[in-house]
């Protein structure tokens, strides 16, 4: 007789609810009332084909239309609740809706962090928020924003100590690849260029959608090459975004907390950083939930990419 099992999140999380969401949204809309129209649905398969030249080399299936939802595959669901649906749905689908979405989004994005599930307080958080989630109906009834109602009853009990970060970074687990000379450079520093690097976990590169990093003090950064100094030190060369906003507009709640934000105004000027500062890979989405369009972008952290304690 078994008396356990393991429960994954591949078929309990990404083709259990999250595939069980889209399907409602799609196909089974009439009936639970969700008023996501086929212009809708026609359009956020529009943004999902668009952005799938976007989706970095880790994630080997890409984005692509809702059509294709009954061929959907862990790994797809995956991407498009962790990292995608947050920006693409936002202002395109009944707002209860949204919120009801999120709730999933955070709770899953903190329990699949390894760094967040160090903290009682944040499985504690996500509990909350996978209970709201269960019970959504009822909270609707009270508030139009059920998490913003959640997050304001919760966060004042929540505490976020910083995070005591030691780059100890093995040089072993450092390759640069695809030698060139076309720049760009800096005044004053010469040494090796490289087109992409292999560093610790991460493959980077100096062109989308593998360019995009965080570095230690939470600059992102968009490299535009790879130097490697005669004296050995690898460094970065790039440009940063120079405006930083939070993607969840909720009292209380810091999106960064959960990897997510909304850059702007990418620097002129080209600077150099040491590779060994970057800490986390990201994906960059534009902003696409605004009107007019405008210059933002969103960026996504990959999960369990950090690279602060290795």
């Amino acid at each position: 007789m078994i008396e356990c099992f393991f429960i994954d999140p591949m078929h309990l999380v990404f083709l259990g609810c999250m595939k069980k969401l889209l399907n409602i949204w799609v196909n089974e809309r009439k009936r639970m009332r969700i008023r996501m129209s086929s212009q809708q649905i026609a359009e956020i398969s529009g943004l999902l084909v668009a952005i799938e030249e976007l989706i970095s080399v880790e994630f080997s299936r890409k984005t692509r239309t809702l059509n294709e939802l009954s061929r959907f595959k862990a790994t797809e669901l995956r991407l498009l609740l962790l990292y995608v649906l947050p920006f693409v749905l936002k202002n395109r689908i009944p707002d209860e809706v949204y919120q009801h979405f999120m709730l999933l989004h955070v709770a899953i994005r903190i329990l699949l962090c390894d760094q967040s599930m160090r903290s009682e307080e944040n499985t504690d958080y996500a509990n909350i928020l996978f209970i709201t989630f269960i019970n959504i109906n009822n909270l609707l009834k009270k508030s139009a924003k059920p998490l913003e109602q959640l997050v304001n009853r919760i966060m004042e009990k929540r505490q976020n100590p910083p995070v005591v970060t030691n780059f100890r970074k093995n040089p072993d687990m450092i390759k640069l690849i695809d030698e060139h000379s076309k720049g760009p450079l800096l005044p004053d520093l010469h040494g090796l260029q490289y087109k992409k690097a292999f560093f610790h976990k991460l493959r980077l590169s100096s062109r989308s959608p593998n360019n995009c990093v965080v570095i230690a003090d939470d600059t992102v950064i968009l490299i535009h090459n790879f130097l490697q100094l005669f004296d050995g030190e690898i460094l970065i060369i790039g440009r940063k975004f120079l405006v930083y906003e939070n993607f969840l507009d909720l009292n209380g709640l810091d999106s960064k907390a959960i990897g997510i934000q909304i850059v702007d105004t990418l620097a002129i000027n080209l600077e150099c950083w040491p590779l060994k500062s970057v800490r986390f890979k990201s994906i960059k989405l534009p902003v696409i939930h605004k009107a007019p369009p405008t210059s933002c972008f969103g960026i996504v952290r990959l999960m369990n990419f950090d690279l602060s304690n290795i």
